[in-house]
């Protein structure tokens, strides 16, 4: 007998902000709020990924992802039980801030690839195709460092600018 991998649930927690995605640390849960069965399951295929890449975690293993659709708003909840010793590990990193590109990877995981939208490829023309979908950890994390040492490089020239005049006057 065939069994949906939606189900169909009474209730489920939502934070006080719908939408996105929060961290329950009394379960070890990482939950999304998303509006559609699509875009949950975009979200479920990229967190797997991300997973896997970035902690080297093993799907249903180390951790377990499932989508429910709560009946009151019809909106669709993705839920990740962290169940090993190293899934509650990586769940830390997230949720302690170690792991930057991966909480960008979760966090922007419900979005079409760039390449979808050819008038969002025209408005941000310095974001490559590939940003949101498959791209290497590793690329992605120099991207990010290398825009952090570039606004990083121009807040530290404004302010030696400003200490300079308040000096010279």
């Amino acid at each position: 007998m065939f069994h949906s991998e939606v189900e169909a649930q009474d209730s489920i927690p939502t934070p006080a902000l719908q939408g996105g995605i929060w961290y329950d640390p009394d379960r070890i849960v990482l939950e999304g709020n998303y509006s559609d069965q699509i875009t949950a399951y975009r979200a479920k295929r990229r967190w797997t990924r991300a997973f896997e890449s970035n902690f080297l975690l093993e799907g249903n293993h180390d951790f377990k992802l499932s989508v429910a659709q709560t009946i009151e708003s019809g909106e669709f909840c993705l839920k990740c039980d962290f169940l090993t010793a190293c899934g509650r590990y990586a769940f830390w990193r997230l949720t302690h801030n170690q792991a930057p590109e991966v909480q960008f990877l979760l966090e922007t995981a419900h979005i079409p690839s760039v390449v979808s939208f050819p008038s969002m490829k025209t408005a941000l023309p310095e974001l490559d195709d590939d940003l949101f979908d498959d791209i290497e950890p590793s690329v992605l994390a120099r991207r990010l460092r290398s825009e952090n040492r570039t606004i990083l490089t121009q807040v530290v020239d404004r302010c030696v600018r400003w200490l300079r005049g308040r000096l010279q006057h």
